[in-house]
């Protein structure tokens, strides 16, 4: 096996570093016993815009590698978001109809394009989406499977009224389902509700890798009369191959070496098994210094 570089780098995040109700998560798991070959460190502190960063403790390597793992890190996409190689296909349907929880909707050929979170070759074609429009309605679809990856009806913005919780994860549920199939609950887990703007209710279910959560996660949104709003998935089926790419010991020692830097001097909040545009594997973890008045930052510790 390769000798293993973990690479941790803080960035200072304005947005997406708390839970719902804005407060850290404490993540109290204990740390896990897996053993494995030594592991080679590399630490970087990032300023707010990850435009300059500090090494530090990486006496036994040298500039040049801590250069490289650098400009890798930095060379990256790490969320959706963005687009690349977008034009139109003759190959594909130029108008589509769309039953969403009983609902019909029709909309118009746009665009096909690529995200770049997922260009990478590594890839294919699977993750080519097609782009519809007609009035209010987006509707975004995988080119080979047309599975719905967003959805948005933006005549639901804004809509005064309130449901209880329950009832919101209810109707959600019921999307979810009639979406991505009657067992979609069992792979994408029922996470949170989040108040939000301009839908009241975002209910959020998350894909797992090993027991870890990623960023493959489905975004239900409604408004205050419980009326859908919004889906976002764009990261759908991201992690399919994950558990044949990563195994539970090197996500779990990922972890591990985060936690036994980190805890004595951090509140560690949530971690998650996040890929890049390059089809890397890292953890990523919200951490806030244990001081008064401190920001909250990003940590992402490379798995391989």
């Amino acid at each position: 096996m390769k000798k293993l570089t973990t690479v941790i780098i803080f960035v200072l995040i304005i947005s997406m570093l708390t839970s719902c109700n804005g407060k850290t998560v404490e993540n109290e798991n204990q740390i896990n016993t897996s053993k494995s070959e030594p592991v080679e460190h590399i630490l970087f502190f990032f300023d707010s815009g990850g435009s300059s960063a500090r090494p530090y403790d990486t006496e036994e390597l040298s500039d040049q590698k801590v250069k490289e793992e650098l400009e890798r890190f930095k060379s990256a996409v790490w969320y959706p978001g963005g687009k690349i190689n977008a034009t139109k296909s003759s190959a594909t349907d130029d108008t589509i109809d769309v039953s969403i929880n009983g609902k019909r909707y029709t909309a118009e050929y746009y665009e096909t394009y690529k995200p770049k979170v997922l260009a990478n070759d590594k890839f294919g074609d699977s993750v080519k989406y097609d782009v519809y429009e007609y009035e209010d309605v987006t509707i975004e679809r995988r080119t080979q499977t047309n599975q719905i990856l967003f959805f948005s009806d933006s005549s639901k913005k804004d809509v005064s009224g309130t449901i209880e919780e329950n009832r919101a994860r209810e109707i959600a549920d019921s999307v979810l389902k009639s979406v991505y199939g009657q067992d979609a609950d069992q792979e994408y887990i029922y996470t949170e509700i989040c108040d939000g703007n301009p839908y009241q209710n975002n209910v959020i279910y998350t894909k797992y890798v090993w027991g870890v959560p990623t960023n493959d996660t489905i975004v239900i949104s409604l408004n205050g009369n419980g009326e859908l709003g919004y889906i976002n998935a764009r990261m759908l089926g991201a992690y399919d191959d994950a558990e044949k790419n990563v195994t539970k010991e090197e996500v779990d020692n990922a972890i591990n070496y985060l936690k036994e830097r980190l805890s004595e001097n951090y509140h560690i909040g949530k971690i998650q098994l996040i890929i890049n545009s390059n089809a890397e594997y890292y953890i990523e973890a919200y951490v806030e210094a244990k001081t008064p008045d401190s920001d909250m930052e990003t940590v992402y510790v490379n798995i391989k």
